[in-house]
C-alpha cells in the first residue's frame, strides 16, 4: 500500500502535508540520532497508553480502557463500517469529547480518503496533534528501530560470538539451521538498514516485509508444518506499531454465532509482541531483570480482553463515565490490576474477583457509617475521604474539591484550572506517597458507579 506525494493525494488535508513535512525534514536526523520519540508531540512517553483497532472487526469498548490508560490510540473504521466504532452508547460527539479531553487520539494506517474524513476534519480542529498520519508513523516507527538497534546486546561482539558457538553446538544435536541464529542476531540491525525504503513506500504496512515476524514464520512454518506467512504478515503490522508508541494492543475480533469474540489477531500478536519486547528489553543494562520479571511471558495463559473483566455502564454519558476516571492514581492502580488479574489462571481469576466485589460492597458499607456528610458535601468530596480516612484532613478535603464532578463542571475550561491541574496531580501523587497508594479495593470502590469487575 504505497503513499503518494501530497501533490497526488485525492484528499489534501492540513495534518497530510504537516507530516509529509516533518517525514522528509527529520528522516537523516533520525539515523545520526539527533531526532528521536521524543521530538513527536503525539506521543508522550510519561503517559499510559493503549492501541484499539476499528478499521474492519470490532474491538472493546472504550469506556474500558478509560478506566486504566491515559492515552488512547484508536484507528477509524473504513467508511461503510462506521457501527464497528459508533453507536448510540458511542457517538461522533462522545469521541470529540474525549479528543478536546486529550484522552484519545486518532492513527491512520489507511489512506485517508478510505475513511470519514469530516471526522478527521472535526478531530484537527479541535486538537491538530490527535490526527496522525501515516508519514508521523513511519517516522515513529524508524526511531523505534534505531532505539532498539542502538541498545541491542547484539551490539557486543562478545555476545554475537557466543551465541554462534552455542548454536554451532544446538544446530550438530538439533538439526537446526545455523542461519537462523544469525538472523534472529541480526535482525534490528537489518531491519534498519531497509527502514527508509521500506516506510517510505509503504508507510507502517512495512512491518509486514522487515518486523520480527519474518523471523518467527521459517520457524512456526516447519515446527507445525503450515504456512503461517500471511497471518504473520497481516497482524504485524498493530503489534509493531503498539510496541513503538509504548501502547498496550487489545486485539480486534469479530462475533461467533453464540456472541463471543473471537480474535483472529491476538494469538500472533502475543506470539510477535514476546520477541519485540524482548529485543527492546535486550541489553546490558535491563536484560537480566527482563529474565527475572518478564520470564519472556511464554506462559500459555489466553489472551483476554479488559471487556471479560470489567462490566461497564454503557448508559452513563461518556463524560459522566471521563471524570470518574480522570485521575492518573485510578487509572494507573487498574492498570495494576488488570496486568495482574490477566496473568493468573481463569479459575483463580474468578474466584479473586468474586473476592474483590464482595470486598467492595462490604467497604462501601463500612464507609458509609463512618462518615456523616450530607449528599451535597459527599459529590463535591467525590469519594476521596472515604478512601483514605487517616492522616491530614486538611490537604484531603483540598484534593476531593479539585477533583470533584461539581468543581470541575464549572472551571474545568478556564485558565485557572489550566495552571493549577499540575499542581493538584502533584498533590495527588504526594498524598499517595505520604498515605501508601490506594489499595485495590479503594480504586474499585471509586468507581463502582460506572463499572465493576466480572
Amino acid at each position: 500500500m504505497q503513499i503518494p506525494a501530497y501533490s497526488m493525494q485525492p484528499i489534501k488535508l492540513d495534518f497530510i502535508k504537516r507530516d509529509e513535512s516533518l517525514w522528509f525534514d527529520n528522516i537523516d536526523k533520525i539515523y545520526s540520532g539527533e531526532f528521536t520519540k521524543d521530538n513527536l508531540n503525539f506521543l508522550d512517553k510519561d503517559k499510559t497508553s493503549c492501541f484499539l483497532d476499528y478499521t474492519a472487526a470490532s474491538n472493546i469498548d472504550i469506556r474500558n480502557v478509560l478506566l486504566m490508560y491515559d492515552t488512547i490510540y484508536i484507528t477509524l473504521p473504513i467508511k461503510d463500517k462506521n457501527e464497528l466504532l459508533f453507536n448510540k452508547f458511542f457517538t461522533k460527539e462522545n469521541l470529540f469529547y474525549l479528543i478536546e479531553k486529550n484522552r484519545l487520539k486518532i492513527i491512520n494506517i489507511q489512506p485517508e480518503e478510505r475513511l470519514n474524513t469530516d471526522i478527521l476534519k472535526e478531530a484537527y480542529q479541535i486538537k491538530p496533534n490527535s490526527v496522525v498520519n501515516r508519514r508521523a508513523l513511519s517516522l515513529l516507527s524508524v526511531a523505534d528501530l534505531y532505539e532498539i538497534n542502538k541498545n541491542s546486546v547484539f551490539n557486543d561482539i562478545e555476545v554475537q560470538n557466543s551465541l554462534y558457538e552455542i548454536a554451532q553446538k544446538l544446530s550438530k544435536k538439533h538439526n537446526f539451521e545455523i542461519k537462523e541464529v544469525m538472523d534472529f542476531i541480526n535482525w534490528p540491525k537489518q531491519a534498519l538498514r531497509e527502514s527508509f525504503e521500506r516506510f517510505n513506500t509503504n508507510g507502517t504496512w512495512a512491518y509486514g516485509y522487515i518486523g520480527v515476524n519474518k523471523i518467527l514464520e521459517s520457524s512456526f512454518n516447519k515446527i507445525l508444518k503450515r504456512d503461517l506467512s500471511l497471518e504473520f504478515t497481516m497482524t504485524a503490522q498493530n503489534i509493531h506499531l503498539a510496541n513503538a508508541l509504548g501502547a498496550t494492543l487489545f486485539p480486534s475480533f469479530i462475533y461467533d454465532k453464540n456472541g463471543n469474540p473471537q480474535s483472529f489477531e491476538g494469538p500472533y500478536a502475543n506470539v510477535v509482541g514476546n520477541l519485540l519486547n524482548f529485543y527492546k528489553y535486550a541489553n546490558k543494562q535491563t536484560l537480566n531483570s527482563f529474565n527475572d520479571i518478564e520470564d519472556f511471558k511464554l506462559n500459555k495463559e489466553p489472551l483476554i480482553y479488559p471487556i471479560e473483566i470489567f462490566g461497564v455502564d454503557t448508559l452513563i454519558p461518556i463524560e459522566e463515565f471521563e471524570q470518574y476516571t480522570s485521575s492518573s492514581a485510578i487509572r494507573n492502580g487498574l492498570n495494576v490490576l488488570f496486568n495482574r488479574l490477566a496473568n493468573i489462571p481463569i479459575e483463580k481469576r474468578q474466584k479473586e474477583i468474586e473476592t474483590y466485589n464482595n470486598k467492595i460492597i462490604e467497604y462501601q458499607s463500612i464507609n458509609k457509617r463512618k462518615l456523616l456528610l450530607s449528599e451535597g458535601i459527599n459529590d463535591i468530596i467525590g469519594g476521596v475521604i472515604p478512601s483514605i480516612l487517616s492522616g491530614n484532613i486538611i490537604p484531603l478535603i483540598i484534593f476531593g474539591i479539585f477533583n470533584s464532578n461539581v468543581f470541575k463542571g464549572i472551571i474545568s475550561r478556564s485558565d485557572f484550572f489550566k495552571e493549577v491541574e499540575h499542581s493538584v496531580n502533584d498533590l495527588n501523587n504526594y498524598i499517595d506517597a505520604k498515605q501508601g497508594k490506594l489499595s485495590d479495593i479503594d480504586i474499585l470502590s471509586q468507581i463502582s458507579r460506572v463499572a465493576k469487575l466480572r
